[in-house]
């Protein structure tokens, strides 16, 4: 239901004001660096992606505007083994959760200056895939093993989004963002991840606005 609404009234949005002089879109590209927060805080250690996608501004008056995105979200954690439930005789070298994320924030833009602005608002994930991979010794061998977990992982992530973007009197822009996870994407703890778990998100792009 709250899936149904989120996408309804972004298509809303964008019909109404996509034939705007105010209106601009583009493309943008970038790194990410992700971790998972969780009740012990050294579990986990951050993973590094990339992020991509579309975005686009709704200009609401000369110090406002409206900038709802779409964007391809690499995202997951490095993590410790005794996180994870094993057989004995198993020891874990490498443990990678890699969760990755269609992302649609729908960000309030406040420019401080006519280039530097001040973004903030919520933000829906869709999981399109998620993985556990891992490198063990098991009896004096060394063995890698990738393994789906999506029975075990919510499809869908809701938070928050935050940060600053500047542009280029060019198109140009260059964006820092935080993303805070608000739900538990957990759905079982049997033979897998456990605990309290959120996602954390800090994205560093480039792009450009037509």
């Amino acid at each position: 239901m709250f899936k149904r609404l989120f996408f309804t009234s972004l298509f809303m949005i964008l019909s109404y004001y996509a034939h705007a002089q105010q209106f601009s879109y583009g493309p943008k590209i970038g790194l990410s660096l992700s971790t998972i927060s969780a009740e012990d805080n050294g579990t986990f250690t951050s993973r590094v992606g990339f992020t991509a996608g579309l975005m686009a501004e709704i200009k609401l008056s000369e110090k406002f505007s409206l900038q709802p995105e779409a964007l391809y979200s690499m995202q997951g954690a490095k993590a410790s083994n005794d996180y994870f439930i094993y057989d004995n005789g198993l020891e874990f070298e490498n443990v990678i959760v890699k969760l990755d994320y269609i992302n649609f924030p729908i960000l309030a833009e406040y420019y401080i200056t006519p280039k530097l602005s001040a973004q903030f608002g919520p933000q829906l994930s869709l999981l399109v895939n998620s993985k556990l991979e891992l490198d063990f010794t098991y009896e004096g061998g060394t063995q890698f093993r990738s393994n789906s977990i999506d029975e075990q992982i919510r499809d869908m992530d809701f938070g928050l989004s935050g940060g600053f973007e500047y542009i280029l009197d060019n198109g140009i822009l260059f964006n820092l963002r935080y993303n805070l996870g608000l739900r538990d994407f957990v759905l079982a703890a049997d033979g897998g991840l456990q605990g309290d778990n959120k996602n954390n998100v800090i994205q560093l792009s480039v792009g450009y606005k037509f």
